[in-house]
């Protein structure tokens, strides 16, 4: 090995890419979450003296490695798609790069706090936290947004952490641990600084910090785990487990109906029969309410089963495609349709199509959908539900949305067969997590190839099917108890102090009022 090469790499570029990586391990599928509360502490110790431009050099090296670790599904599925592995390694950086900006900026922002900041350790940590969560919420709507792997969902498994996302949605997640790493970083460098370790007042502080949330988190979680004093509805999961590109190909569309029907039939042979039946998105095949034999066979297996389904479909309806859920009663008839509202980049519609296409012939054969146009639910005698498409549950505010006030539990349709058995099942999985902490409501979650599920209130995973399987699920779903939490009320109120702490103080701290002379 030519170790020359590594000779050139200056310590600070070395630093910042050991972020990367650490920031890699915190997320499904390896789950180290506990590295999260150090994993930035290198990147911020190689930003102590430099420049504006070269923080942000080395904040774009730390988030285009750690991006491209956490998205290197993103190769698998273009592969899968017929695309070369090239093409699949070219689209990976290009996204993890324009994500990497954003680590950039961050870093860019708090060089010029730090080289103008005379506060306490604790200040700096607040801005640091407080300009992540602004740099995050950012990332989360610019270009239609992509909220995937924000700093708080690592912590998914740890209840009494993330508890205070009824407030705070999972920014409140991110600001604690951004604030942590500040603290962690400022007590390693004073230490070397001064030879000698001097940090027990930081160390203290970040106990208090920690310690803190985990009893408030811990109360409330315990809290949640059991308030069904809104009563309980029964519901089942159906994963039907078919190959994504079985779904529109006539030869397998038997394969689908027997599939889906024996599965409807397993579930009414449960003790307890469900009053609704959820499916996985695009779970028919074809067009549920304009094609006879397709809605003729749903509403038989409605009838036969006597619950409400819940049932994802393409529409087409005006000259537009919709991706949507449909609410059908056990009589057989459609109740309700909702439109999916936000729509997936270049895997539902295509900014620059034209272009796109002449670089990648297989585009043509998706569909561009149109996104719905208002928040509709679905009543039944068992409760009010809400419901979002796939993509739609990584966006805290879009969600809230669709919950409003009268939602008594959400469900989550997806078909993450795009993404084969890689970590990009968990990783989305997990982020339902937190809508139903940031909401206080239940969550079914059916997934045409896993990970299906039931979350309760507090965030706890209460029951999941494995990937790759075809399966069911069934249990009692706790109702909300009508109570909406602050973040469902007001929404990224938290981000919006978290934006004016950052001008504020950034310009005091650069627009000094002068002294005045004492005589």
């Amino acid at each position: 090995m030519n170790l020359k090469m590594f000779k050139n790499i200056d310590k600070h570029t070395f630093l910042a890419f050991l972020s990367g990586i650490l920031v890699i391990f915190i997320f499904p599928n390896f789950n180290l979450s506990f590295l999260a509360w150090i994993a930035l502490v290198p990147l911020l110790i190689a930003l102590d003296g430099k420049t504006a431009w070269r923080s942000f050099r080395l904040g774009f090296l730390t988030g285009i490695v750690s991006f491209s670790g956490i998205l290197y599904w993103i190769i698998t599925t273009i592969i899968a798609d017929g695309e070369s592995p090239i093409f699949g390694i070219l689209a990976l950086l290009a996204l993890s790069a324009v994500l990497a900006v954003f680590y950039g900026v961050f870093c860019a922002g708090y060089n010029l706090w730090k080289k103008k900041s005379t506060g306490s350790f604790i200040t700096d940590a607040f801005f640091a936290a407080a300009l992540w969560v602004v740099v995050e919420w950012a990332r989360s709507v610019a270009f239609s947004g992509f909220p995937w792997a924000l700093l708080g969902y690592s912590q998914w498994q740890n209840l009494s952490v993330i508890q205070i996302s009824e407030f705070t949605a999972v920014y409140g997640v991110s600001f604690l641990i951004m604030f942590v790493n500040a603290v962690f970083k400022d007590t390693v460098v004073s230490s070397l600084k001064a030879r000698r370790f001097n940090g027990y007042s930081r160390i203290a502080v970040i106990l208090f910090v920690i310690i803190l949330n985990a009893v408030y988190g811990s109360i409330r979680s315990a809290f949640y785990m059991n308030d069904g004093s809104n009563g309980y509805v029964n519901v089942a999961i159906l994963q039907g487990n078919i190959d994504q590109y079985m779904k529109w190909d006539d030869t397998y569309e038997s394969l689908i109906y027997n599939s889906y029907g024996s599965l409807v039939d397993d579930v009414m042979k449960t003790k307890n029969k469900p009053d609704i039946i959820v499916w996985p998105e695009t779970s028919v095949p074809g067009y549920l309410r304009l094609e006879s034999r397709v809605s003729e066979w749903v509403s038989s297996l409605a009838k036969k089963s006597g619950a409400y389904q819940i049932i994802g479909s393409a529409e087409y309806e005006g000259k537009k495609y919709y991706n949507s859920a449909f609410l059908i009663a056990p009589d057989g008839n459609i109740v309700e349709r909702y439109d999916k509202l936000h729509l997936v980049p270049v895997g539902e519609y295509l900014p620059c199509r034209n272009i796109i296409e002449k670089v990648v012939p297989a585009i043509k054969e998706l569909g561009d959908f149109t996104p719905g146009q208002g928040y509709k639910r679905f009543n039944t005698p068992y409760g009010t539900v809400s419901a979002v498409i796939c993509y739609e549950s990584i966006f805290p505010d879009l969600t809230r949305r669709i919950v409003g006030k009268e939602s008594d539990f959400l469900v989550n349709i997806t078909n993450d067969a795009w993404y084969l058995k890689t970590a990009a099942l968990n990783q989305h999985f997990s982020m339902n997590v937190f809508r139903a902490v940031e909401n206080r409501i239940s969550i079914v979650r059916a997934a045409n190839t896993g990970i299906s599920g039931f979350i309760g209130k507090n965030g706890k995973v209460e029951k999941e099917t494995g990937v790759g399987i075809r399966t069911f699920l069934h249990g009692e779903v706790i109702r909300r108890n009508g109570r909406i939490t602050f973040y469902g009320k007001y929404g990224d109120v938290f981000v919006l102090v978290c934006g004016l702490f950052v001008i504020f103080a950034g310009f005091i701290t650069t627009y000094k009022l002068p002294k005045k002379e004492v005589k």
